[in-house]
């Protein structure tokens, strides 16, 4: 086919190539080449193609399309961040089948495990100079991202210098990644000479915290991992990355809305810019997208967010241009089960007595539930850990390995003391180095049981070699706790994971799991347009 302008290919090709970059509904039939459309926004993440005579809202089933935000093919191509219309006469022909013939070669190349969603992830991902892959977790996002600034270095040669952030104890993962598809990372620390020779760099958040001027304007392009730790305002790391510039530029999150809509604002900004046409907010306007999309409820006499979300599909239409988004059940692909139980357990008569006393001691909700977590899981006698043993016991016995996930140091070290030698601790106390080593040896079998924070290795890791989870308590968002899970349910785990999730019943536990639950439906609602639970309740006694 001949590199012509995009105005000039016929309406069919434009067509392909819209379809490749979103969920395009056709309602005409075969495209005419005497005819105009437009493009629109219809609900959620479905896309629109029209004739340009559409002047009134029109029903198609259950949709409702709206003029007011149709695009003519131009505008719906430069609103999605595609290639300008200028550029498509000097480079090649910009089709998703060449993008997707592409990426399809680069896992040739590098003998990688094909997967057909890869390559379409890969193909769309290549298409955007800047964008977030916001696919589950374990599900490959580390690879399509390096194989995205492989593949984007090798078409336009102008990448000099790459920069990768994510997690101290993520490093070494990282490298070993990169080497499949032949890019060595550099790891970057306070001793590393300056920046001023073509190489692709690794560093963690807390050294870009403390070290930022050294690397404004050094980078052609940065791949952010874990991109959500740059959401809060005042947080040293989040502001210290969001002064990096790069032309290229890719946010990794399988979660990127941990608590509300909020929480998009500054990984957005940071990505596109501020107070522009895809991103219309000024950098100081957090208040402004929280109020646009926030729903708000009165409490105590204060106004308080909630997490729920308002106007979706003017969210949807905001985000669109730069979210890749896919669900872990639409990979295509056959899966293990991933069997997920709420274990119910009781309060032993003492432990009620003091739960009780502790509820009426105090009046604040923080205070209350800093006292009894420990009070539930730690008190002489607590069912939490007698079912965390006798659970554990059945594992051991199938000769499985399993994570036990707790936020409570105390607890960490209570369980540690009961499975001496057969378990090691790594949490937040742990330094990252040992922490990273400490993984290693569980990934090699060295040991059945890894007592773990939800926090310290809540991300990233991929420990599909262990296909048991028990989470001692609950964390305050449902994206912690769904990091955690995802640990060991990956696209290449074999064997069926089990998940079990205790809690006691009749105290602030049940709270938690019905604001987790709030909060994912809120999540799944501003990514996927879905409001689905997974779990289901279990009594602990049939386990």
């Amino acid at each position: 086919m001949q590199n012509v302008p995009f105005k000039q290919q016929s309406p069919q090709v434009r067509a392909l190539f819209i379809d490749g970059v979103v969920n395009c509904i056709k309602t005409t039939g075969p495209f005419n080449a005497n005819r105009t459309y437009k493009a629109g926004v219809i609900q959620y993440k479905d896309y629109v193609i029209l004739p340009d005579k559409t002047n009134e809202v029109k029903k198609y089933g259950i949709h409702t399309y709206n003029p007011e935000v149709l695009l003519t093919l131009d505008e719906f191509t430069k609103y999605f961040m595609l290639p300008e219309v200028d550029s498509l006469e000097t480079a090649y022909p910009v089709l998703y089948k060449r993008y997707y013939d592409y990426a399809d070669e680069a896992v040739k190349l590098y003998d990688l495990i094909r997967y057909e969603f890869q390559i379409q992830d890969l193909a769309l991902l290549l298409m955007k100079d800047r964008a977030m892959l916001c696919l589950e977790q374990g599900t490959g996002k580390t690879l399509l991202s390096l194989l995205w600034r492989k593949i984007k270095g090798v078409l336009y040669n102008d990448i000099e210098r790459s920069l990768v952030i994510t997690q101290q104890d993520l490093i070494d993962q990282w490298k070993e990644e990169a080497q499949r598809v032949g890019i060595n990372l550099q790891t970057l620390n306070k001793r590393s000479a300056p920046i001023d020779h073509t190489g692709n760099y690794i560093t963690h958040f807390e050294h870009i915290a403390k070290f930022s001027e050294r690397y404004k304007d050094k980078f052609d392009c940065i791949i952010l991992d874990e991109g959500h730790k740059i959401k809060s305002v005042n947080a040293s790391r989040g502001r210290a990355i969001r002064s990096l510039n790069a032309k290229y530029k890719l946010v990794l999150t399988g979660t990127p809305v941990k608590n509300i809509a909020k929480d998009l604002h500054f990984i957005f900004g940071w990505l596109v810019g501020y107070d522009n046409e895809i991103y219309p907010y000024k950098e100081s306007e957090q208040h402004k997208f929280r109020k646009d999309f926030g729903v708000y409820q009165i409490m105590d006499g204060h106004r308080n967010l909630v997490p729920e979300v308002s106007c979706i599909q003017e969210l949807q239409y905001l985000i669109s241009p730069i979210i890749l988004r896919r669900d872990i059940t639409e990979l295509g692909i056959p899966m293990v089960k991933r069997n997920i139980y709420l274990v119910k357990v009781q309060f032993t008569d003492e432990q009620r007595l003091e739960y009780d006393k502790i509820e009426s001691q105090y009046k604040l909700a923080a205070l209350r539930i800093f006292n009894w977590q420990k009070n539930t899981v730690l008190f002489p006698g607590s069912k939490k850990i007698e079912v965390t043993i006798r659970l554990v016991n059945k594992i051991l016995e199938r000769q499985e390995q399993v994570i036990i996930f707790t936020g409570i140091m105390d607890v960490a070290k209570h369980l540690k003391s009961i499975f001496k030698g057969s378990s090691e601790v790594a949490n937040s106390l742990v330094p990252p180095p040992l922490r990273g080593e400490l993984i290693k040896r569980f990934k090699n079998n060295e040991f059945p049981i890894l007592i773990a924070g939800l926090e310290a290795v809540n991300s990233g890791f991929s420990l599909q070699n262990a296909n048991n989870i028990i989470v001692t308590d609950m964390p305050w968002t449902a994206s912690t706790l769904d990091q955690a899970l995802a640990r060991c349910y990956r696209i290449v785990s074999k064997r069926d994971v089990n998940i079990y999730i205790l809690y006691t019943e009749n105290s602030y536990d049940e709270n938690k799991i019905a604001l987790i639950d709030a909060k994912r439906i809120s999540a799944s609602t501003i990514l996927d347009g879905k409001d689905e639970v997974i779990y289901k309740t279990v009594d602990y006694r049939k386990q």
